[in-house]
């Protein structure tokens, strides 16, 4: 089973905002929808915690990027029905971003 953390940290899986082509952007969207529909939905709670920490750290030019990925999550949260698993996740890190650490 491949370990999900490193899966959603690799570069090939995550959109990034830096690349100017948006077919390449595509792809990598593209990829990450696909392995958000392999994670199991305690992957899914670490993924969107991530991305919340980046919008609200304002790390470099990561905060498009990963509102675009908590849009990501968001949907395949909903198509699980488990629109909860966000929302609570969202919810703890905007309560506590003390507690934040993407890397």
């Amino acid at each position: 089973m491949p370990d999900w953390a490193q899966l959603w940290q690799r570069q090939d899986v995550m959109p990034s905002i830096t690349h100017k082509n948006k077919g390449e952007m595509a792809v990598k969207i593209d990829k990450l929808e696909r392995a958000l529909k392999r994670m199991p939905n305690k992957a899914l709670v670490r993924f969107v915690k991530r991305c919340v920490c980046k919008t609200l750290l304002g790390i470099d030019n990561t905060v498009d990027g990963a509102r675009e990925e908590l849009d990501l999550v968001y949907v395949e949260c909903s198509r699980r029905g488990q629109e909860r698993l966000y929302d609570t996740a969202y919810a703890t890190v905007s309560r506590h971003p003390e507690r934040c650490d993407i890397y």
